[in-house]
């Protein structure tokens, strides 16, 4: 296997992971949120970090290791959040 193949390959393993990651991440929020009647949102200075931050500190993760799975987990986490939210999105102000 050519190394293109090889990092094409674990880059696409690194996005079904960031999907799965993201799901069952949304799952759990849902869980929480409906056994505590509250949000556990990520909160910081009247700011809402959504899942989609883990992607976008994974991905320069991935370049600095030069790990393709690291960086298709980036990138699963922000397509599967993208997705789910029906907006790209990473921080939003606190109403």
């Amino acid at each position: 296997m050519t190394n293109y193949k090889k990092f094409t390959a674990l880059l696409l393993f690194g996005i079904v992971i960031g999907g799965i990651f993201g799901i069952l991440y949304q799952a759990g929020y849902d869980v929480l949120s409906e056994k505590t009647n509250t949000e556990p949102i990520v909160t910081f200075n009247g700011y809402h970090f959504h899942h989609s931050m883990y992607g976008a500190i994974l991905i320069p993760i991935g370049f600095i290791t030069s790990n393709p799975i690291i960086i298709g987990a980036g990138v699963g986490i922000i397509i599967e959040h993208t997705i789910l939210e029906e907006k790209y999105i990473f921080i939003e102000e606190n109403q």
